[in-house]
């Protein structure tokens, strides 16, 4: 019966939903409610499905909190897997909505009834301080409100706008990837960016309709599941070290918020990239493996496709993979770990097969000196080639090693815990040691290459532990005195990590009613400034247009577009032309329309080349200028054919 609610509930919903219009007219935000229930809905169904994988392979935990982490991250795996699967059976896609509904009642009708997630509110109940334990657990819980909340806010972001939005939205609409070879850095979409594909398909969102209601779905993904799952495997972990290392439970709601406002990271939270998934799915697969009560074959399979699927996700995560896989190698039988890194490899077996299909290259847009291919355009080619490049070295490391210590300044107390905790040495090193381990691998491997929050489940651990064992320390320390300092103490270093973090009730004022403005007010703000919103409400869609300038499309993606910096044959173009014969190449464009933004980091390398555009474009004929501003101009392409 649950599922047959379920199922009728989406469809109502979703009829809804796609007739939500285009974003050029004036939406009322009541628009999105419909669309936050089919979230909802989406939700429950990736934890019954994770809740029939727990029950079908029998699988123990300890803690309510793990039951419902396995639930969440093992259910959202499978649905990036069963993305992948359906799409090659031609079945994913917009038109096939129904049958995903039914997809996810199927999960609904199987493992509904098992989840039970709000019993996992009972582990974080201090039985000697009940009621404040449970008031100053509402804190991680009030920072994923405000991120469901702050998720319904246009930031300016490029990257969402270039890749991670229009990518999965192209690929819900086809129900392919054949045009993402229009714009290979499409490519960089993995494995948590499928769930905003998934949000597409089950809104019944296509052509123009409803952008801004996937840009908020994915959105919430990255604020509701990723930031919910976060304060699941924080907790989680806590709860383990509790049994080592006793610490009253009433504290634990601020090592979570430590780790949500590492300040590399935490801006992440509610955009519609991958950091936060990705960091969701790390935590869950170290808290996962290292705690594991089950120590057989269906465990590390299961743990080791939640790893690959981070891994996969963001390439630097490996380092916690194979910190991971060296823990069950040294704590187990080496079958588990051989079978924990099948289950990585099946996770990352989707994306390495819809490479090699689409590009030749299974590793695309990486190792193309290897395997050979012509898909390597102008804006995926700077950071494909710069990419392991760089070599650690000895002031490097340094520097590196001096970042830990800016972004979590109490870091330090997990070396100390070395020296501290020596007669629980053999426990500690156990779980300090492979965060330690993870580290030092992102930093010799990828931190020359990359920056710091590449590595972002391990810098959530590292500030969980590091706040774990400050108030341990605190705790166990013996000094008789009148009054009860240690509590003083805490309370105080309480107060100031939440005073200090931008991820509780502070965040609030951070919610700006101009950034809840309509998106008609808020497209003028992105790239092209009024140009997106012109084409969008004066050109007819099957206008051809050439765009030169602006790369975050994500608002005009139902056009018909050619980005120079995207088609390979423009892009070669672009860098091998004097800027005299590239401007009369794309003067006698076979397109409708040319669109030229004023994009300052697209043109940051080419400042030269901008210059001389400027006056070139300053001798066109002005009859053929259809739209300009500071920002953009948009030109009638058959009309300089013909008159200059």
């Amino acid at each position: 019966m649950k599922s047959v609610i379920f199922f009728v509930s989406a469809l109502i919903l979703s009829e809804i939903t796609k007739r939500s219009p285009t974003p050029e007219l004036n939406v009322a935000y009541w628009n999105f409610i419909p669309a936050f229930f089919i979230f909802i809905l989406f939700a429950f169904g990736a934890l019954s499905w994770g809740a029939w994988f727990r029950n079908k392979l029998t699988l123990k935990f300890e803690f309510e909190t793990e039951k419902s982490l396995f639930d969440l991250s093992f259910g959202t795996v499978f649905l990036f897997f069963s993305t992948y699967i359906l799409t090659y059976l031609g079945v994913f896609s917009v038109h096939y909505r129904i049958l995903l509904w039914a997809y996810l009642s199927l999960g609904v009708f199987l493992g509904g009834s098992m989840v039970h997630l709000h019993h996992w509110f009972k582990d974080f109940e201090d039985s000697n301080r009940k009621w404040r334990s449970k008031i100053l657990f509402c804190i991680p819980l009030l920072v994923v409100f405000l991120k469901i909340l702050e998720a319904l806010q246009f930031n300016q972001h490029g990257d969402s706008y270039l890749t991670y939005l229009p990518a999965p939205r192209v690929w819900a609409e086809d129900g392919n990837f054949h045009a993402w070879l229009k714009a290979p850095v499409f490519f960089m979409v993995t494995s948590w960016e499928s769930l905003y594909a998934w949000g597409t398909a089950l809104l019944g969102l296509e052509g123009g309709r409803g952008l801004d209601v996937s840009q908020v779905f994915s959105q919430w993904c990255v604020g509701g599941i990723g930031t919910f799952g976060l304060v699941l495997g924080l907790n989680a972990f806590c709860l383990q070290l509790s049994k080592k290392f006793p610490l009253s439970k009433t504290w634990y709601p601020i090592f979570i918020v430590l780790a949500l406002q590492v300040p590399s990271i935490r801006w992440t939270a509610n955009l519609a990239k991958h950091d936060f998934g990705v960091a969701f799915w790390g935590v869950a697969a170290a808290v996962l493996v290292l705690f594991d009560m089950n120590k057989n074959r269906r465990s590390a399979f299961c743990f080791g496709c939640i790893a690959g699927a981070a891994v996969i996700g963001k390439l630097t995560v490996f380092s916690m993979g194979l910190a991971l896989g060296i823990f069950l190698l040294l704590n187990g039988p080496f079958l588990n770990a051989l079978i924990y890194a099948g289950g990585v490899l099946l996770s990352v077996s989707p994306i390495l097969v819809r490479n090699f299909l689409e590009t030749t290259n299974p590793f695309f847009p990486w190792l193309n000196n290897v395997f050979k291919n012509n898909f390597m355009s102008m804006t995926l080619a700077p950071g494909a080639n710069r990419a392991g490049t760089s070599a650690i070295t000895f002031e490097g490391l340094k520097v590196y090693l001096a970042e830990f210590v800016i972004e979590i300044p109490i870091s330090i107390i997990l070396l100390l815990g070395f020296f501290l905790f020596r007669k629980q040495l053999k426990d500690y090193a156990k779980t300090v040691g492979v965060v330690f381990l993870a580290t030092m691998v992102f930093i010799l491997v990828f931190r020359p290459s990359t920056e710091i929050r590449y590595q972002n489940c391990n810098l959530m651990l590292m500030a969980a532990s590091s706040g774990y064992f400050l108030f341990y320390f605190i705790e166990s320390l013996k000094f008789k005195m009148n009054f009860d300092y240690k509590k003083s103490i805490l309370v105080v270093l309480s107060i100031f990590f939440l005073a200090t973090s931008n991820v509780t009730i502070f965040s609030i004022f951070q919610i700006g009613s101009k950034k809840f403005a309509n998106l008609k007010e808020r497209l003028p703000h992105l790239t092209g400034g009024d140009g997106k919103l012109w084409i969008r409400e004066n050109l007819d869609p099957k206008k051809t247009i050439l765009l030169v300038g602006d790369v975050h499309i994500f608002y005009i993606v139902d056009r018909q577009l050619t980005d120079v910096t995207q088609n390979i044959e423009w892009s070669r173009k672009l860098e091998t032309m004097e800027t005299p014969v590239f401007e009369e190449e794309l003067r006698h464009a076979d397109n409708d329309i040319l669109y030229m933004a004023n994009d300052m980091q697209y043109w940051a390398s080419k400042s030269s080349t901008k210059q001389l555009m400027a006056d070139s474009v300053k001798n066109w004929n002005i009859k053929c200028l259809l739209y300009q501003s500071s920002q953009a101009q948009i030109w009638d392409l058959p009309c300089l054919k013909t008159v200059m």
